[in-house]
């Protein structure tokens, strides 16, 4: 049976047509089994992802978020040096026993993989994204193009359990030393990745932007340690063990609520998110 076409909005470049499917991340960095997908609105609504509906994902992780034009020529320019990265990293967890502390080297050209990377965050995010990042959309339209926009960084760790997505989202915080964060997270094992406006949800993130500083044909051997960080729930942005969770949920239950703070916090996340 023939798959139904879809057409919208390209995601990258704007034209209005044919939709093709875009891999997040690329199929051949082991995104070709079927996942299970559960929105967050469903989760929130639900009050608990065990309960909440779910979509089976047979093509894996992705959607129709490209024109074909968008999808073959960054998929040409950049995907098989990402899948090279990934393989890399994928390696270096199975040797640490997913517990990697060292440096290690990664042989790889760091412009096409950050270029990659930014065009993953164009796919999850919706089409309105690209029309507020118009210097990101030339970043990665232009292959030899340097540089990501300097109001925006990209960090990343390594995931060993959890896959998780999330558009622009918004983290409140009252604590002067812990900043408020505006990111867009992509988590598929052995990566995960942070796309940060300002400041980043947790400060043990190893920020890679500078792969941008290097040309389009630069192959380089660049040592990195980069973190290990779980995510075992379904929150963007949370890296806290499950003991962390279950401590910080037994001790909320033993604070009283403050309606009035809880009634400003949801406004502000909400002024994040129309923004």
């Amino acid at each position: 049976m023939a798959r139904k076409s879809k057409e919208g909005e390209c995601h990258i470049c704007g034209k209005f047509g044919k939709l093709s499917y875009e891999h997040v991340p690329p199929e051949a960095a082991f995104n070709n089994r079927p996942i299970v997908l559960k929105g967050i609105d469903e989760i929130l609504k639900k009050g608990d992802p065990t309960n909440s509906k779910s979509k089976i994902m047979q093509r894996g992780a992705g959607a129709h978020t490209l024109c074909e034009r968008c999808n073959s020529l960054t998929g040409h320019w950049y995907g098989k040096n990402y899948v090279d990265w990934v393989y890399q990293g994928m390696e270096k967890l199975v040797i640490a026993r997913k517990a990697p502390t060292l440096y290690y080297n990664f042989h790889l050209l760091p412009l096409r993989v950050i270029k990659q990377i930014a065009c993953m965050f164009f796919s999850i995010n919706g089409p309105q994204f690209r029309k507020a990042q118009p210097d990101l959309e030339r970043f990665v339209l232009d292959k030899k193009r340097k540089h990501l926009p300097s109001h925006l960084r990209i960090f990343t760790f390594y995931a060993v359990s959890a896959v998780r997505q999330s558009g622009i989202t918004g983290r409140l915080s009252t604590d002067a030393s812990d900043p408020t964060s505006t990111y867009s997270e992509i988590i598929f094992p052995p990566f995960g990745y942070v796309l940060v406006f300002d400041h980043p949800p947790d400060k043990r993130l190893l920020d890679i932007s500078w792969f941008g500083k290097f040309d389009y044909n630069d192959y380089r051997p660049i040592p990195l340690q980069i973190p290990v960080l779980p995510a075992v729930n379904y929150l963007p942005g949370d890296y806290r063990t499950q003991e962390e969770i279950d401590k910080a949920v037994a001790l909320n239950k033993r604070i009283p609520r403050d309606d009035v703070q809880a009634e400003q916090a949801a406004r502000a996340i909400a002024q994040t998110f129309k923004g």
